[in-house]
């Protein structure tokens, strides 16, 4: 079974926000579906993490968020994993072809590895949104 994987990511990702985002500075809010994760296997878990991993590190390096959401689900046979920071978005220029290349050339490689779809929604007002659909139910691990 798939669950000391499961626990050992959600520790892991717990440890590091909170390296990473102090709560003497941030605002955390996170939301992990555990079945979601029982299903999704080992190779996707730690694209997912360093997803998150890249995308909080632009996050504190390009924009003054304050409050940080991160939530894992599932959507139609998808693991769904939304990013939402509050920034007067900096990040705004991500939506920037050039900008929006660099900083997000990682994460779009990861994705596109795993046959997911990225999107990102944008405003000076509310911040910066990063939604990521990854497909599990259809992938087999290459045993």
């Amino acid at each position: 079974s798939n669950k000391p994987v499961t626990i050992n990511f959600k520790k892991q990702l717990m440890d590091f926000l909170h390296i990473a985002l102090p709560d003497s500075h941030y605002s955390k809010f996170i939301l992990i579906n555990e079945e979601v994760l029982k299903k999704t296997p080992y190779k996707i878990k730690i694209q997912i993490f360093r997803i998150i991993q890249e995308s909080i590190t632009n996050i504190i390096k390009h924009t003054s968020a304050k409050e940080i959401k991160i939530s894992i689900d599932e959507e139609m046979g998808n693991l769904k994993l939304i990013i939402l920071e509050n920034g007067s978005s900096d990040l705004v220029s991500m939506i920037i072809p050039n900008n929006y290349e660099k900083k997000l050339k990682t994460i779009n490689a990861r994705v596109k590895e795993l046959s997911g779809k990225i999107n990102i929604n944008s405003s000076k007002n509310s911040g910066t949104e990063l939604v990521v659909l990854i497909p599990i139910d259809s992938i087999k691990t290459p045993s």
